[in-house]
């Protein structure tokens, strides 16, 4: 005999079937409680928020995800930062919501540059460029992914 999870209403089977194990059983209750996507008007009316939901606002009309903490759009998954002014150290704030490991960096002459990369936060990332250990101020673009 099964049972059907009060919110969606999957049937899964009574706890003392034999021929389903404990994982399978506790899966049952999990997709119930966090199907996929919700569908909310805003993340704002959200109560509990776990990192990993994901969410269609429809005001917005945009898919986001829940990231330490933060809600990100699912389409940010690469980040252009414009340095107008030369400076030997750029500071990036991409709000990616992860530790983006490809990043490309290409002066105002189209020479690309390798520097010191540090990540004070996972939406940040602090990138320092020297020349036979003198720091090398310049303009540009740097690419995140």
């Amino acid at each position: 005999m099964s049972t059907l999870t009060p919110r969606l209403g999957l049937s899964k089977p009574e706890d003392g079937d034999p021929s389903w194990g404990d994982e399978v059983r506790g899966a049952f209750d999990t997709l119930d409680a966090h199907p996929g996507v919700r569908v909310v008007a805003s993340v704002a009316d959200i109560a509990a928020p776990w990192d990993g939901q994901m969410v269609f606002e429809t005001v917005t009309q945009r898919h986001v995800r829940r990231v330490a903490g933060d809600w990100v759009p699912l389409h940010a998954t690469s980040h252009r930062h414009v340095q107008g002014t030369s400076a030997s150290v750029w500071t990036v704030v991409h709000n990616l919501g992860y530790y983006p490991a490809g990043i490309q960096v290409r002066d105002s002459g189209g020479d690309y540059h390798d520097g010191r990369v540090e990540y004070p936060d996972i939406n940040t990332v602090i990138i320092s460029f020297f020349v036979s250990g003198v720091p090398a101020a310049f303009s540009g673009e740097a690419f995140l992914s």
